[in-house]
């Protein structure tokens, strides 16, 4: 396609062209010459009605047709002030009012002359109802610009009662309606709208927008472009052709989806460039990663002085991507200076507050939005409220919040959320829109908070209705489906979240958060291969997805290949530059390789790209530790706390690092500061009472955990410091009893095993009660049934620990722990042909894991298979560590082949070796029994 400016250039040629031709192709009558341009017209070809029109009036200047034709085309290529001037001298040409109206009023209103299409007196003598309706609604849209919002209903209202499925009026109206938060209305409106004229462009863009603001941006996407599609025309109006092919690539953007936001750019680029392109292309480049690409752009539209808070907006963004904090603030202060309550800004900035540990500024930042802040804002001010230890105004915040909100379900779900971050999840439920409110669009997060909210008041059962009805009445909303894999991993129900995701992942097939989400559980069940291949795969889909790359590292670390590992996070980084995390991550893998030198140079990178960055800090710090550099990374920390002094988990960092380094006493002092400069900080009181405990100062422990009842007296962290302070005094009791507290209040499967440890060592009665009384709640919690299982097993309840294994496998039939428990018990009961193929199951899926190959040899020798057996656990002996029980089933595979000799000298080693092991007793029997 010929892009406009090339066009600009050839038409002087073109229309000198024309001029020079023979005679006799000027020859057609201006009868003609009319009819042929009104042809061109209908099948929306403005160019070549324009050059025939302008050759017909260089001749007969006064054809009053030609006029009004050669300003539909005009108008049709954007050429708004052209269009006016020859529709004007067509009315003076003696063209009538209603061939004019429609034409003229759309020049007007694209020019900006709001006041004069009010007042223009050509437009008073309609009367056909169409054309009346259409400048109605010009006027309406010119009133709104002007803000009498009044005066547009009463102009709309007449519209459509003189055109009832007139969709343009239609659209103007349920924009005002969107204006005025009333979406229900709105969506009626151009429900029957879509119904009555399915070709109007302005009704498509305008549901486009109902869906983007009740938060449904996918669906959005398909009416922005029909709109673009269908306002190609004729008549053709590149207006809204170019507003739809900028929200569409806006909604693109905004879901992350580069390629599809590329392609749509690319169309809005050949209607002429812009400022709207060129700050949608900036985001473009910040999403694709090239942040440098992305600033040049924005500094073209800010240079030389301009004023554009937009760009500027999105240049302190830019620079705070890239880390460079000064000029981040700068840029978003100057958004300010030119909108004081530019919500935006405001946010970003009570943001950069907060992660400077100044949540009191943070508050004061967002003061000004408050009075007509969305739910977001004041979810923001709770949480600043709350870090700066004002509960009780965070709490007051919130209810003023919940009253102003009345009905409007999107403010209602933020208060929610906000109730839920003050450990108020009663306040929460109550708040929530309930289900099937009209106007709950974003089903996902409102029933994600309402799980959230139940599961914090330890409520599984009805968290498991609400999700059980959501997985059955939801079964094509892929943002809901994988909210429920979330939910159902989370209590342990693996089957159900593998469903749910499976779902999701047919819903929504390019989504890699649901691709990663199925390899973890392939993971947590114990099929490692499968999660790997699974991102593999996936991979080769979406070669360009830094998330999967960083997947597969992770997998491939977890299973010991670190080489994998760090070529996967290397192309990863490759994908996403600007992504810190990644490098932290490399630090890690290189530590646990033991390359602590690669590990301190990847993180002095990461240091460098973002030197206030709290994570890189508190990894930076880590990796020094590691490498025995405890001096440097005291430094590290306190420049840190110097940098940013009233930074409380900078200040926790600091405490934790001297406490790691062996300097418990300066810790204690650095944490005691703390509490003094924030004394209603949780987090720092936190702190504080571990270290106390840590050096056996329980009055002190005791007396900073009375301090933090004192500012929430339901916080987990309250019975924890008395559990662990009681532990400290052999008080098995009593410290059971504060964990079983804490867990009331968090629902936590760790404190549950917790306190099960704590009864087991204290010699309490029923040490596995709490695994009980957790599964009773959480029957498909793979994790605390294996716990059970192992306390059964030692217990030698053999039978009772194979009920709980099989029940782990008929969840999660590739379990390698439960089936290597489940074929060690199945041999113990005497059933070695099943515990056979459970063992050499368990084997194919951990084939590394010395311990499963030591199970598998074990029953193929118990099942005469000894020959196989010595292969599995010679291989077992080779690997990484020395489990003495593989010795001892090697000497025992060894005899089982009448190598009596060779058995003799592997039990002489493992007994000289290993004074205490779980086979020691049987091993020496074995041994005395071949003297």
């Amino acid at each position: 396609m010929l892009n406009e400016s090339f066009i600009r250039a050839v038409r002087p040629i073109a229309v000198a062209l024309a001029f020079t031709m023979p005679v006799a192709a000027c020859t057609k009558s201006p009868e003609t010459v009319e009819a042929s341009a009104a042809q061109h017209l209908a099948v929306n070809e403005s160019r070549s009605a324009m050059v025939e029109l302008k050759d017909l009036l260089q001749r007969e200047p006064n054809r009053p047709k030609a006029r009004l034709l050669l300003g539909r085309a005009l108008n049709d290529q954007d050429d708004y002030a052209g269009a006016e001037n020859e529709l004007r001298r067509a009315a003076g040409l003696g063209v009538g009012a209603e061939e004019l109206a429609r034409p003229l009023a759309r020049a007007m209103l694209y020019q900006g002359r709001f006041a004069e299409i009010i007042k223009e007196p050509l437009f008073e003598s309609i009367k056909t109802p169409l054309s009346r309706a259409d400048v109605l609604d010009r006027k309406a849209s010119a009133l709104l610009a002007l803000g009498r919002s009044d005066d547009a209903m009463a102009a709309i209202q007449e519209a459509r009662k003189l055109v009832p499925d007139f969709g343009a009026a239609s659209a103007t109206l349920a924009n005002l309606l969107l204006d005025q938060k009333r979406e229900d209305e709105a969506k009626a409106i151009l429900a029957e709208a879509l119904r009555a004229d399915p070709k109007s462009a302005e009704v498509h863009r305008s549901y486009g927008m109902y869906l983007l603001r009740t938060q449904r941006p996918a669906d959005a996407v398909a009416y922005f472009a029909k709109a673009a599609d269908l306002a190609l025309g004729p008549p053709r109006d590149r207006q809204i052709q170019r507003t739809s092919l900028a929200a569409l690539v806006d909604t693109e953007l905004s879901q992350q989806r580069a390629v599809p936001a590329e392609a749509a750019l690319a169309r809005l680029d050949g209607l002429g460039q812009g400022r709207i392109n060129g700050l949608l292309r900036a985001r473009l480049y910040m999403l694709k990663g090239d942040l440098p690409e992305a600033r040049r752009g924005l500094e073209v539209l800010t240079s030389g002085g301009r004023d554009d808070p937009d760009a500027t907006l999105l240049l302190g963004i830019v620079n705070l991507m890239q880390g460079n904090m000064g000029q981040a603030e700068m840029h978003l202060n100057a958004v300010l200076a030119a909108v004081p309550n530019h919500f935006v800004a405001r946010q970003v900035l009570a943001q950069l507050r907060m992660q400077a540990g100044k949540p009191k500024e943070a508050v004061t930042m967002l003061e000004p939005l408050l009075k007509e802040a969305s739910g977001n804002v004041v979810t923001l001010a709770v949480q600043a409220n709350l870090a700066a230890g004002d509960r009780p105004a965070a709490l007051a915040m919130l209810e003023r919040s919940a009253t102003a909100a009345g009905n409007d379900s999107r403010s209602s779900t933020e208060i929610a959320r906000g109730f839920l971050l003050a450990n108020e999840p009663g306040r929460a439920l109550e708040t929530l829109p309930a289900t099937g409110t009209a106007g709950i669009a974003d089903i996902a997060t409102v029933e994600g908070l309402r799980l959230a909210a139940l599961l914090a008041k330890n409520d599984i059962a009805s968290a498991r209705r609400v999700a059980d009805e959501l997985a059955q009445r939801e079964t094509k909303n892929a943002a809901v489906q994988t909210l429920l894999g979330d939910f159902y991993a989370r209590v342990g129900a693996v089957d159900r979240a593998r469903t749910a995701l499976q779902l999701a992942a047919m819903l929504a097939p390019s989504d890699a958060g649901v691709v990663l989400r199925l390899a973890q559980l392939d993971a947590l069940g114990g099929d490692v291969k499968s999660a790997e291949s699974r991102l593999v795969a996936a991979i080769k889909t979406n070669p360009k997805s830094a998330m999967l790359h960083s997947a597969l590292a992770e997998l491939q670390a977890a299973r010991g290949d670190s080489t994998d590992a760090l070529e996967a996070l290397r192309k990863a980084q490759e994908l996403a530059p600007e992504n810190n995390q990644l490098r932290l991550r490399e630090a890690q893998v290189r530590l646990a390789k033991g390359d602590t030198q690669g590990a301190q140079k990847t993180m002095e990178e990461a240091a460098k790209r973002a030197p206030t960055d709290k994570n890189v800090i508190r990894a930076r710090i880590a990796t020094l530790l590691a490498a025995k550099n405890n001096d440097q990374a005291i430094a590290v920390a306190r420049d840190a706390v110097k940098a940013q002094p009233k930074d409380v988990e900078l200040a926790v960092t600091l405490a934790g690092t001297q406490a790691a380094a062996g300097q418990l006493d300066a810790a204690i002092g650095t944490a005691q500061d703390t509490v003094r400069a924030n004394p209603a900080s949780i987090p720092a009181l936190s702190a504080l009472a571990d270290l106390q405990l840590r050096k056996g100062d329980l009055v002190a422990a005791r007396r900073t955990g009375a301090d933090l009842a004192a500012v929430d007296p339901n916080h987990p962290a309250v019975a924890l410091i008395e559990a662990e302070a009681a532990l400290k005094e052999r008080k098995f009791a009593v410290a059971a009893d504060a964990l079983a507290s804490a867990n009331s209040r968090v629902n936590n499967a760790a404190l549950a095993v917790r306190e099960f440890a704590v009864r087991r060592e204290g010699k309490l009665p029923e040490p596995e009660a709490p695994l009980a009384r957790w599964l009773v709640r959480n029957p498909d919690d793979a994790q605390v049934t294996l716990a059970l299982a192992e306390y059964r097993l030692g217990q030698r309840e053999t039978q009772a620990a194979l009920d709980l294994y099989r029940r782990v496998l008929n969840r999660q039939p590739r379990n390698p722990i439960a089936l290597n428990n489940a074929a060690w018990a199945e041999a113990t009961l005497g059933n070695t042909k099943v515990a056979v193929e459970l063992a050499e199951r368990a084997y194919n899926a951990a084939p590394r894991a010395a311990a499963v190959a030591d199970t598998y040899g074990w029953v193929l020798s118990k099942a005469g298979d000894h020959t196989r057996a010595l292969e599995v656990l010679g291989k077992a002996r080779q690997g990484p560590g020395s489990i003495p029980d593989v010795d001892y089933h090697y000497a025992a595979a060894l005899l089982g082949l009448g190598r009596r000799d060779e058995a003799k000298v592997v039990l002489d080693q493992v007994l000289a070796k290993n004074p205490s092991f779980q086979s020691r007793d049987e091993a020496a029997a074995l041994r005395a029994s071949l003297n």
